[in-house]
């Protein structure tokens, strides 16, 4: 190509744009760097360098562009097309409005008239030299010419051309230092990260500061087609460029930016620079770093440099860390952020307001990349472009299983064990990968991480989460059994900010129809519903009852399955509201009315498929709660009318119900203990249910503790029969209540906290115990203190503070 036909179109127009003051501020002169900084960034000069390419050479032998246009009578349109024609008038006025005018949206008519009538004979005589009419149309075609000017820039010489300025405008004093140390110790050197981190940006302050004999290259497919772009000063043969750059000396510097091609093709072309003696500085989104390069990991801005991207005079009252929180601190969406706030601050308002109540899949933000200038959505179109994982789908499959997975949570925090523990190809090398890319945050000292809002929403928007995906349909189930394991049920509220949005984000993407041939629900469905009834009776145990209604209405069920609609749909479902609720006096109401409901629902015909099929999952939930609560005031001494016949009845109901043989086997195992027949109740019986209780594997530990305080119901009321009737027996009944009561208290001691049914349960069971020792005064143990009595009920986190006044003075005036 001739540059030096570029060269004079390029001059001409610098001389146009100055005389006409078209400057941010109108006084500023433009250079040949505020060209590079506007042009270089689009695709399009590749068809541009194409078609010029196709004048014929003998043409050349014309000094000036304008006169070869001129002799060969070919527009601007006809040169380029009118497709590409009309993309660069569309891209290049953005980005002049942007950069020049100080504003996203297109001038008007009366501003482009009043600019060019205040430079009339300087703009009559451009437009006459390009062959256009003097008139505000001509401003659109005025910056298509300027696109011409790419090729020419591109061949300046590399020592004169810096890195795209930032739109952030960040002045990082603190960080160029911090990187010029880590410069002066390693001479090969990989700045990583994701998209909008600022590693331009800190080159470009760098080489702001310091005066190096340096080469700035922007990667274009391959080392030698990135090498072509340029010609080195003292080299005219493209082919003898990579031999000058071995020539170079230590103190010189090759900084390639965007070097971004598959991790193959990267790790294959950064050993070829591993050779060159000058200092290499690479600039990439891959965070792997090949033998003899080091990567820079230190943070490449500070949060006082943050602080420079917010104007002093931004319009919006909101506090810098909000936006922070909301960005993760990436600089490049921190500044959509900010120029959002100065074009609209109600749409800013909007988008924090949004982040508050984390966004489902059915209301999350359209990502499509609309003009600059739009208000409400083009923060979303340009920070979409912060997620180039999606575009490597071979290289960083299990990163993108990793942030698939933890988008589905939001913005919280999520314990890496927790994450390690539901998902099989959890790899901690991963993990830090993505915190070192800026996709995650580490939470020091927590081992926990998150992404930011913004984050989330990029991730979850590209990768498109559901529970039918293998690897959510993993996880899901992994929940299921993290949340029926004491782990979790009673242990401590480690998931109490997680599960909610992991449940709200999924509950949408679930199909409300199933195969039309399909008479039973999938695998998946029935995961998705058991994760669903933990996580309601999660939340109802931290007396979260808002929270657990909420996710009631998640319990969507396929339409085409076998299955006429009961009328005993709302019905189910109101009384599992007044169990969520907390109302246990309408519960109990209902208690001697459901167990013929629930049983004319769980009827099933003679192919063996239930004409409630859809609600086999409700009705599943719905017993255990029930036979929960008659067994807890059976042993608060609290029973129900005709409890033992509810509790035969639903536990008929409970073993013809598919997948329940160890729910069924469980409270078989409480209904015989509870039930027993005192008058023929001996030793060697209650010796062995006691015993059972230890050697028993229970997956829950609330199932421990039922079975405990279940065997010291029935003890006390042996003790109590055979006192009255005079028996020698009764010191072995109460020695072995002794031992039921410090098996009790060590599976009190090893837990964080107890809902609100079985605390009230462990309440009854410490009274029972109290009594018995002060009815007994000749027995050998010690009552247990008010020590005692206070450590289980701070564990009770679920009472009222009315409530835990009452038991204290109960306490006090009882013992």
């Amino acid at each position: 190509m001739n540059f030096s036909l570029y060269k004079q179109l390029s001059e001409d127009l610098l001389k146009i744009l100055n005389v006409l003051q078209i400057t941010s501020d109108g006084k500023k002169s433009l250079n040949k760097d505020d060209f590079f900084c506007l042009l270089v960034d689009y695709n399009s000069s590749d068809e541009i360098e194409e078609r010029i390419d196709n004048i014929d050479e003998k043409d050349n032998e014309f000094t000036d562009f304008v006169e070869l246009l001129s002799r060969k009578k070919i527009s601007l349109r006809q040169l380029l097309g009118n497709k590409l024609y009309e993309g660069l008038k569309d891209k290049k006025s953005r980005d002049l409005q942007y950069y020049y005018f100080g504003k996203k949206t297109s001038p008007s008519s009366e501003e482009c008239k009043q600019i060019f009538q205040t430079q009339k004979p300087a703009f009559d005589h451009l437009c006459k030299k390009y062959f256009i009419s003097p008139s505000s149309e001509a401003y659109d075609m005025f910056i298509s010419l300027l696109s011409l000017c790419i090729y020419f820039l591109s061949g300046l010489s590399f020592t004169k051309a810096k890195p795209i300025s930032s739109r952030t405008h960040l002045h990082n004093s603190n960080s160029v230092q911090q990187f010029s140390s880590y410069l002066k110790k390693y001479k090969k050197v990989i700045v990583s990260g994701l998209h909008g981190t600022g590693k331009t940006t800190l080159l470009s302050s760098f080489l702001g500061e310091h005066k190096l004999d340096y080469i700035y290259l922007n990667y274009t497919d391959s080392l030698m087609q990135t090498f072509d772009q340029k010609i080195f000063s003292e080299v005219t043969d493209f082919e003898n460029n990579l031999p000058f750059l071995r020539k170079k000396c230590s103190h010189s510097l090759l900084i390639i930016d965007g070097m971004n091609p598959k991790k193959s093709v990267f790790m294959e072309e950064v050993e070829k620079l591993a050779s060159l003696k000058m200092r290499v500085i690479l600039i990439t989104t891959h965070a792997v770093c090949p033998p003899g390069f080091h990567r820079y990991s230190a943070p490449l801005f500070t949060n006082e440099e943050l602080f420079l991207i917010i104007p002093d005079k931004f319009p919006c009252e909101i506090s810098p860390e909000n936006l922070f929180r909301f960005t993760g601190k990436n600089p490049y969406l921190l500044s959509l952020l900010v120029s959002t706030g100065i074009k609209s601050p109600d749409a800013l308002y909007k988008l924090l307001k949004e982040s508050e109540v984390f966004p489902t899949k059915a209301v999350l933000p359209r990502f499509k990349h609309l003009p600059y200038h739009s208000t409400n959505t083009d923060f979303w179109g340009h920070a979409s472009k912060v997620y180039t994982l999606y575009h490597n789908k071979k290289d960083y499959q299990l990163h993108r299983k990793h942030l698939k997975i933890l988008s589905c949570f939001y913005d919280h925090e999520i314990p890496l064990d927790f994450v390690k523990y539901i998902f099989s190809e959890y790899n901690e090398n991963v993990i830090q990968e993505l915190t070192d890319m800026g996709y995650l945050q580490f939470i020091d000292g927590e081992n926990k991480v998150r992404l930011s809002p913004a984050m989330a929403n990029i991730i979850f928007s590209h990768e498109k989460p559901s529970y039918s995906d293998p690897i959510l349909s993993h996880v899901i189930n992994n929940i299921k059994n993290y949340l029926e394991s004491y782990d979790v049920s009673l242990d401590f509220a480690l998931l109490e900010n997680i599960l909610y949005p992991f449940a709200v984000r999924l509950g949408p993407t679930i199909s409300q129809k199933n195969n039309p041939r399909q008479k039973n629900v999938s695998q998946n469905q029935e995961n998705w519903w058991s994760f669903l009834y933990l996580t309601i009776e999660y939340y109802q145990m931290l007396n979260r009852p808002k929270t657990a209604s909420s996710l009631l209405q998640l319990l969507i069920y396929p339409e085409k399955i076998h299955y006429q609609k009961s009328v005993f749909d709302v019905e189910i479902f109101r009384i599992l509201n007044l169990w969520i609720g907390g109302d246990s006096s309408a519960f109990a109401n209902k208690i001697d009315s459901l167990s013929s409901q629930i049983y004319c629902l769980a009827i099933f015909d003679k192919a063996g498929n239930s004409e409630a099929q859809k609600l086999l999952p409700a009705i599943r939930y719905l017993i255990c709660i029930t036979l929960d609560f008659i067994i807890s005031r059976q042993i608060q001494n609290l029973s129900l009318p005709y409890s033992k016949r509810h509790y035969y009845d639903l536990l008929q109901i409970l073993k013809n119900i598919p997948h329940c043989i160890h729910t069924y086997s469980y409270y078989k195992r409480l209904y015989d203990v509870l039930f027993l027949d005192i008058y023929h109740l001996d030793y060697d019986t209650l010796e062995s249910i006691l015993l059972d209780t230890d050697t028993r594997n229970h997956s829950k530990k609330s199932s421990q503790i039922y079975n405990i305080c279940a065997f010291m119901c029935i003890c006390s009321r042996k003790i109590f029969y055979e006192r009255n009737h005079g028996s020698p027996y009764m010191t072995s009944f109460l020695i072995l209540f002794i031992k039921a009561f410090r098996k009790l208290r060590i599976a009190i001691q090893s837990i964080h906290f107890l809902p609100k049914l079985l605390g009230n349960t462990c309440f009854a069971s410490y009274i029972t115990f109290q009594i018995i020792i002060l009815s007994f005064k000749g027995c050998k143990t010690e009552a247990f203190s008010k020590n005692d009595f206070m450590e289980l009920l701070n564990k009770c986190i679920t009472m009222s503070y009315n409530e835990r006044y009452m038991c204290i003075q109960f306490f006090d005036a009882f013992f």
